[in-house]
C-alpha cells in the first residue's frame, strides 16, 4: 500500500490518497484543461502490467493517446507519457490505474504535470525566431568569421553570466517568476496563491485590486520564464524554489550573451569598422557600460529587452525591405518587456519617411501585427489594451522636478551616467556630429531614440530607480550611447594624444566601477545609512559615493 498524488505545479493537487496493488480498477475524478499538454509520471517498481488513463464517465472522451501501459515483468524507476488533454470536458474526467495481477508492486508516485498550449506556443515561437535570426545571421553579408567570432562571444557570455554566484531573482523581480508559475497553473496573472510569500517579503510593484494581486512591472519577462520554469519543473524532482533560480539563470544569461552577439553583429555593419574596432566596440559594451553590472546576473525587463532592441536595430542596418517588416514586430514584442521600446515605433517611422521610404509600409504593417496581438494579451489580462506598468499617466512632468532628474541622470555622483561612464562624454560628441554634419543617417535615428529615452525617464518621478546600482532607467540605452562613439572615432578630434589618453582612463574607469556594480556593498548603499527611497537627497552626496563602497569595504576588511 503506497501513496499517490496527481498534481500540477502550482496548482491544488487533484489526488492525495492511498492505492493497492490488487488486480483490480482504483480511480479517483479530476478536472483537466482542455486543449493543454500534460506530461504523466509514474514512478514504481514490481511485475504486473499496469494500465493509467483518463476517460469521461459518461462517454465521448477516451483515447489511447492518453494511456500509459506498463508491461509486465520486472520495473523499477520511472515511466512518462506526455499528451495533448484535446476536447477534454469540463466536467470531471476519471483518472484510473489498473493492475493486470495481484503480484507485489510499489509506486512511490503518480504525478499530472500541466504544460499549457500557450507555453508550449511560446517555446516553438523562440525556437522559429532563433531559425529566422539562423537565417539572418547566414545572409546578412558577414563573413564566415564574423559569425563564427559572434557565436564565441554569445557562447563567453552565457558562460560568465550563469556561472555568477549569485541568485538571479532576489528582490522585486522574483515577481516575474511568480507570475510565470501562475500562467502555468491557473493561466492567468494573479498572484493570490502567493499572499503570504508577498507579505512576508513585502514586494515592491504588488498591486491590490479588488481583492486580487498582480505584479505592475511589464508581462514580458514573465513569459520568457514560463516556458524555462516549466521544462525545469517536468523533473519533479527539483523543487519549486530551485525552478525558480534555475530558470532566472537560464534567461539572465541567454540574454546576456545573446546581447553580445547581436551587437558585435550590429555594429560589423557599420561603415569603416573592422574586426578589431567591432570587437573593442563589444568590450566597451558588455563589460564598461551598465550592461555588465546591471544584466551579467540579475534577470529584469530591461535584459528582457536587450536582445529585442538590438535585433530590431541590426534588422534596420541590414537595410533591406523584408526585414524592416521584422524589425516593427520585434520593437513592439520587446514593448512587452519594458515600455519605453513604444519610442522605437514613432521615431523610427519619422527617420524611414525621410530617409528609406519606401520600407516605411513594411515597418508599420510589421508593427501593426505585433501590435494587435500585445493588445490582445493585455486586453485579456489586465482588462486594457495597454497595461498599467505602460501608462502615460505614471509620468510627472513638471519643469523643476524635469531639470533636477535631467541632471540627476547625467552629473549626481550616485546616479549620474557621466559620473559612472565618463566615456559616454564622447558618445555626446557623437550625437554632436550626427545631427550637424553629414553622416550616415543611421546616427541621427539613434541619437534621437538616446535623447527622447533621457527626456522620458526624467520625467518620471523616481527617477533614480529605487534600489539600483547608477543610472539604472538609462541601461536600455547602453547600445545607442556605445554606437555614437563611432562618429566620435572617426573624427579628427580622436587623433590627438590628449583625448585618446583622457578616452582610455575613461574606459578602464568604468571597468571597475562596473565589476564593483557586482558587490553586495554595492547593492547595500542603497539601505545604509537609510533608505535612499526615504532620503533621496543621497543621491547628491558626493561624500558617500555608491561606486566608492566596495573599495572602502574591501579597504576596512583588509586592515582589520
Amino acid at each position: 500500500m503506497t501513496k499517490m498524488s496527481v498534481a500540477v505545479p502550482g496548482a491544488q493537487n487533484f489526488f492525495t490518497g492511498k492505492i493497492q496493488s490488487t488486480p483490480t480498477i482504483r480511480e479517483k475524478f479530476l478536472y483537466i484543461k482542455p486543449k493543454t499538454f500534460y506530461i504523466m509520471k509514474i514512478e514504481v517498481t514490481g511485475e504486473p502490467e499496469i494500465h493509467i488513463d483518463l476517460m469521461s464517465p459518461h462517454g465521448g472522451y477516451d483515447y489511447a493517446e492518453q494511456e500509459m501501459v506498463i508491461p509486465a515483468g520486472p520495473k523499477h524507476g520511472e515511466y512518462r507519457l506526455f499528451f495533448n488533454s484535446e476536447n477534454a470536458p469540463s466536467t470531471p474526467v476519471l483518472f484510473r490505474i489498473f493492475f493486470a495481477d495481484s503480484r507485489p508492486v510499489s509506486i512511490y508516485s503518480i504525478n499530472l504535470l500541466m504544460i499549457p498550449n500557450w507555453c508550449s506556443m511560446v517555446s516553438n515561437g523562440l525556437l522559429g525566431l532563433m531559425a529566422i535570426a539562423g537565417l539572418i545571421f547566414i545572409f546578412c553579408g558577414l563573413s564566415d568569421m564574423h559569425v563564427r567570432i559572434g557565436f564565441l562571444i554569445f557562447i563567453i557570455g552565457i558562460f560568465m553570466s550563469y556561472h555568477l554566484p549569485v541568485n538571479p531573482l532576489q528582490g522585486d523581480n522574483q515577481n516575474y517568476c511568480m507570475v510565470a508559475q501562475s500562467l502555468l497553473s491557473d493561466s492567468d496573472i494573479f498572484l493570490n496563491e502567493f499572499s503570504t510569500r508577498l507579505e512576508h517579503n513585502n514586494f515592491y510593484g504588488i498591486v491590490n485590486e479588488n481583492g486580487k494581486l498582480y505584479n505592475l512591472f511589464p508581462l514580458g519577462p514573465s513569459i520568457v520564464l514560463a516556458p524555462l520554469y516549466a521544462l525545469i519543473r517536468i523533473n519533479g524532482d527539483i523543487p519549486p524554489e530551485n525552478a525558480e533560480i534555475l530558470s532566472g539563470k537560464i534567461a539572465t544569461a541567454v540574454c546576456f550573451g545573446s546581447a553580445l552577439m547581436l551587437f558585435f553583429f550590429l555594429v560589423s555593419h557599420f561603415e569603416d569598422v573592422g574586426r578589431s574596432k567591432a570587437l573593442l566596440l563589444t568590450f566597451i559594451f558588455g563589460f564598461c557600460s551598465h550592461q555588465f553590472s546591471q544584466h551579467l546576473g540579475m534577470f529584469w525587463s530591461h535584459n528582457a529587452v536587450m536582445p529585442f532592441i538590438l535585433t530590431a536595430l541590426l534588422l534596420l542596418k541590414m537595410e533591406r525591405r523584408e526585414f524592416v517588416f521584422f524589425a516593427g514586430t520585434v520593437v513592439v514584442f520587446g514593448y512587452m518587456m519594458r515600455p519605453t521600446v513604444a519610442l522605437f515605433v514613432p521615431i523610427t517611422m519619422v527617420w524611414l519617411w525621410l530617409y528609406r521610404r519606401q520600407d516605411v509600409g513594411f515597418f508599420v504593417a510589421g508593427c501593426s501585427i505585433a501590435g494587435i496581438l500585445v493588445a490582445s494579451v493585455n486586453l485579456s489580462f489586465y482588462g486594457h489594451i495597454i497595461s498599467p506598468y505602460s501608462q502615460i499617466s505614471r509620468l510627472r512632468l513638471s519643469f523643476p522636478s524635469f531639470i533636477n532628474a535631467l541632471i540627476g541622470n547625467l552629473f549626481s555622483p550616485n546616479r549620474g551616467l557621466f559620473v559612472f561612464m565618463p566615456w559616454a562624454l564622447f558618445s555626446m560628441y557623437g550625437i554632436w556630429l550626427s545631427i550637424r554634419t553629414r553622416i550616415d543617417p543611421f546616427y541621427r535615428l539613434i541619437a534621437i531614440i538616446f535623447l527622447l529615452h533621457l527626456i522620458i525617464v526624467s520625467s518620471f518621478p523616481h527617477w533614480w530607480g529605487g534600489w539600483s546600482y547608477g543610472p539604472r532607467l538609462l541601461v536600455e540605452t547602453m547600445p545607442l550611447l556605445v554606437l555614437l562613439l563611432l562618429p566620435f572615432l572617426s573624427s579628427q578630434i580622436w587623433r590627438r594624444r590628449s583625448v585618446k589618453l583622457f578616452f582610455i582612463t575613461a574606459l578602464v574607469f568604468s571597468l571597475f566601477v562596473q565589476i564593483g556594480g557586482l558587490t553586495e556593498s554595492a547593492a547595500e548603499w542603497n539601505g545604509t545609512p537609510i533608505n535612499v527611497d526615504k532620503n533621496s537627497s543621497r543621491i547628491w552626496n558626493w561624500s558617500d559615493m555608491q561606486f566608492m563602497r566596495p573599495l572602502k569595504v574591501l579597504i576596512i576588511s583588509q586592515w582589520h
